[in-house]
């Protein structure tokens, strides 16, 4: 009998010291927190001089710029709120290598394109 006691009590003794084990939880800085949603990311699309923008339909409020990259000068710009469609003509501007800039609350994206 005393040895069925002793067994039982050294049984919950373990048991309690497994329970309060203590587990270290890793805290994520910002660089390493993985988002839980999923982004749209933009898409643009070049057919002669007619360029068209999908800006994702998460995006409430984005900025589109269009600068000459041989120059740095800015041919295009314009704030968009509550369209996730854009579509632009630059017939008008000179050939060369221009850079597309979207800003898209606050996400920088950067493209290239050619006329």
């Amino acid at each position: 009998m005393k040895k069925s006691l002793l067994f039982i009590f050294f049984c919950c003794m373990s048991f309690v010291a497994k329970a309060q084990t203590i587990e270290e939880i890793e805290i994520l800085t910002a660089k390493d927190i993985v988002p839980t949603s999923i982004v749209d990311v933009p898409t643009a699309y070049q057919n002669g001089s007619i360029l068209t923008i999908r800006l994702g339909e998460t995006a409430t409020y984005s900025t589109v710029t269009i600068s000459n990259k041989e120059t740095g000068e800015q041919v295009y710009s314009m704030i968009y709120a509550g369209t996730d469609h854009i579509q632009l003509d630059l017939k008008e501007e000179t050939k060369g290598a221009y850079t597309l800039l979207l800003n898209i609350q606050g996400v920088k994206y950067t493209g290239e394109l050619t006329l």
